[in-house]
Parts: C-alpha cells; structure tokens; sequence
C-alpha cells in the first residue's frame, strides 16, 4: 500500500503535472492547446502568466502580463502542429536557440494580418 501512495504522489509530482495553471488563458487559447496535443502530440505548457511581463528589448508589456499567451513545447509531431497553427487566427511566434518552444496568443503580432 505504501509503494502504491508513492508512486502516486510521484506521478502528481511530475514536470508534466506541475506546469503554469491554464486556467486563465482564453477559451480560444486553450482549444489550440488541447486541439494540438489531441493530434499532434502530448503538450508541455512552460509559461502561462506572468505578472508584469515585459516583452525582452522593447519595454511593452507582453500578453502573458494578462494571461493572454501561452508558451509550450510538443512532444510529437511539433512541424505538423506549427503548420496547423499558422493556418489559425491568432499569434504565433517561434523561438530557437535556447528556448525551442512555441508561443501562441490572441490578436497578432506586431499587427500581422491572418
């Protein structure tokens, strides 16, 4: 009985589980999310809401400020679910190097028409 709380407790402890709350994302947000990991593959979200969120070089507040962007990583087929993306309303925005992750948002980028 004990092996069995511990492993239950480890599997509530997992990276996986423990990620930002989504619960304050947009329902539009949301069904990308959930959409993506439906058919594409299992989604990690990094980075929901952040209180005071500046976007890095400009000084303008970002739309995790507001809980409006999400941040992920799929484990999966992360092209098919980028190509899927940009055929949607909404931003997207790509990053590499370091990061490698995917960040979507409501409205556009920079005022990018789509």
């Amino acid at each position: 009985m004990k092996r069995l709380i511990f492993l239950s407790l480890l599997a509530l402890s997992s990276p996986a589980q423990a990620g930002p709350s989504t619960k304050c994302l947009p329902a539009s947000v949301k069904a990308k999310l959930n959409y993506i990991e439906r058919h594409f593959g299992r989604v990690t979200v990094i980075s929901t809401y952040r209180k005071n969120a500046r976007i890095a070089g400009s000084g303008k507040r970002s739309k995790h400020s507001t809980c409006s962007a999400a941040d992920f990583h799929v484990k999966g087929n992360k092209a098919a679910a980028i190509r899927w993306l940009w055929k949607q309303r909404g931003e997207v925005i790509l990053y590499s190097g370091h990061f490698h992750h995917i960040h979507i948002a409501e409205g556009n980028w920079k005022g990018r028409k789509r």
